[in-house]
């Protein structure tokens, strides 16, 4: 007997003897490839490929009798996401609003603040090796203290000049032989000087010298003006007498040192410097004589006191001492001038 196959009979038959991973064919193109088989009413079976464009390189197969899901995936790849962690001022890379970033190197002294803003004067902060101070809005004040419009320090402590209405001292002042007893700008001894001015016996006594002493320091601009008096005696008051011994060391007002203390000027030894300083720190010259009559233990050295420092006759005399000498002729130098004369005086700051 002779067989007759019906064409959609074989049709059907050379699909069912097609190999699974035949039949389901992954488009190179990017496209998805679906098969549908069917079974018509008469016993004829009927394929269909269907070929459907997707979004990503995952192909859907979608097969009749078949488990859609079997991996528990829809059967599509997410999309990854590209991204870092949120950009933040010190991380070394300029972000944002962000000025600058100089990472670990950022500060509030330097270029680039902590902030990631670019350091300026006026900004309140002081940058290191360009700004000396930064008071923001106040800047341009040019009194004591204050700050300038380029973020340098006006009149200040220790910029090498005297302030005598803010300073006693600056140790940094060029005029300064020895500044070491200038601390913060106040002087941390007793000055003493010789007289700029010179004048005859009449001094107007023991107080008008102190007076004269007072006037000097004041026209100087020395600390405390009215604590100074004359190194002077006459033949009851002397500087032991008079004088409030002061404490601390005693000093020119070039800052060098003159004894270390009371104790140690009226002790009778030398000096540690010739009192031959005035009080504009001006050096005098050798040779110059000092009214004085007063032993080197602060006490009346006799009567040559120009008759109690208030005669300037020719027939008077008065003892002096040399400023230029450390030894206990500064104080005494063994002899007497006449009154008519003029000499220099010393004048010591006092307690």
């Amino acid at each position: 007997m002779m067989l007759r196959f019906q064409p959609r009979l074989l049709l059907a038959l050379i699909v069912a003897c097609t190999p699974p991973d035949e039949g389901e064919a992954s488009a190179t193109d990017g496209s998805t490839s679906t098969t549908t088989s069917t079974t018509g009413g008469d016993g004829d079976s009927t394929t269909t490929t269907t070929l459907t464009p997707t979004s990503n390189s995952t192909a859907q197969t979608t097969s009749s009798g078949g488990d859609t899901d079997p991996d528990g995936t829809s059967g599509t790849t997410a999309a990854t996401t590209e991204g870092g962690v949120e950009p933040v001022c010190g991380d070394g890379v300029i972000n944002g609003d962000e000025e600058c970033d100089e990472g670990l190197a950022n500060s509030d002294t330097a270029a680039c603040t902590s902030l990631c803003k670019l350091a300026y004067c006026g900004d309140g902060l002081i940058q290191a090796g360009k700004e000396a101070c930064d008071l923001e809005d106040k800047n341009g004040d040019g009194s004591y203290g204050g700050c300038t419009e380029l973020c340098q320090l006006g009149p200040h402590c220790g910029d090498k000049i005297l302030q005598p209405d803010h300073e006693e001292c600056d140790a940094l002042d060029p005029e300064l032989a020895d500044g070491s007893r200038c601390i913060a700008c106040v002087w941390e001894a007793n000055l003493m000087f010789v007289s700029s001015t010179t004048t005859r016996g009449n001094l107007g006594g023991v107080d008008g010298a102190d007076s004269g002493c007072q006037e000097l320091a004041a026209a100087a601009n020395l600390p405390e003006p009215m604590s100074f008096r004359a190194w002077l005696s006459d033949g009851v008051s002397s500087p032991q007498s008079r004088f409030s011994p002061p404490l601390g060391a005693l000093i020119l007002t070039n800052g060098a040192t003159v004894a270390t203390s009371w104790a140690e000027i009226i002790s009778g030894g030398d000096l540690k410097n010739a009192i031959n300083v005035d009080e504009n720190k001006a050096p005098i010259g050798p040779l110059i004589r000092t009214w004085s009559n007063t032993t080197p233990e602060g006490l009346p050295l006799g009567n040559s006191h120009c008759n109690g420092w208030k005669s300037d006759s020719l027939g008077a005399n008065g003892a002096y001492g040399q400023a230029s000498s450390v030894d206990t002729t500064w104080t005494d130098a063994g002899a007497e001038w006449w009154c008519s004369q003029d000499h220099r005086f010393y004048c010591i700051a006092t307690g």
